[in-house]
């Protein structure tokens, strides 16, 4: 699921105002993605900030998101509560990126598909070791929206 929405995400991307190319929303978004810390579903007032870079619709489903984990976090036993959704959901990775850096994009309809490298970093493991670093590579799709520009 957390796959799913990672996804949808990409899919479901709204740009600023400003941002009046493909690679500007794209930009933006792992702007915000790079500073979400934490795992799980984002919460109200980050929400709000999502505003600003995707589309209504798509806020709506992580708000009704947290309203069902609400709903069945509250009738767990107490030893059990906790977020029933772990990890970063706007990356393919669970520990989420510490960078991200663009390489082609390219045109195929109404369409625009930006390839994104990722990068995150455990700073917890000494410099040199093998699982420090971790890499992947997502694309981003994106449409032109007639009412804010690219999503």
């Amino acid at each position: 699921m957390r796959y799913l929405l990672a996804l949808l995400a990409f899919v479901h991307l709204s740009a600023f105002a400003a941002n009046e190319t493909p690679e500007a929303a794209a930009e933006a978004f792992y702007r915000w993605v790079l500073s979400y810390k934490g795992g799980g579903l984002p919460s109200s007032d980050q929400r709000k900030q999502l505003h600003r870079l995707m589309t209504p619709e798509f806020v709506q489903l992580l708000t009704d998101a947290s309203a069902t984990e609400a709903r069945c976090v509250a009738g767990l036993p107490p030893d059990m509560k906790g977020d029933i959704w772990e990890g970063n959901p706007f990356v393919s990775n669970y520990e989420g990126a510490t960078e991200a850096w663009y390489g082609e994009s390219r045109a195929e309809g109404r369409q625009v598909i930006i390839d994104v490298n990722l990068l995150e970093v455990d700073e917890k493991r000494p410099k040199g070791d093998k699982l420090r670093t971790y890499t992947w590579h997502d694309s981003v799709k994106l449409r032109k929206e007639k009412r804010d520009g690219w999503s």
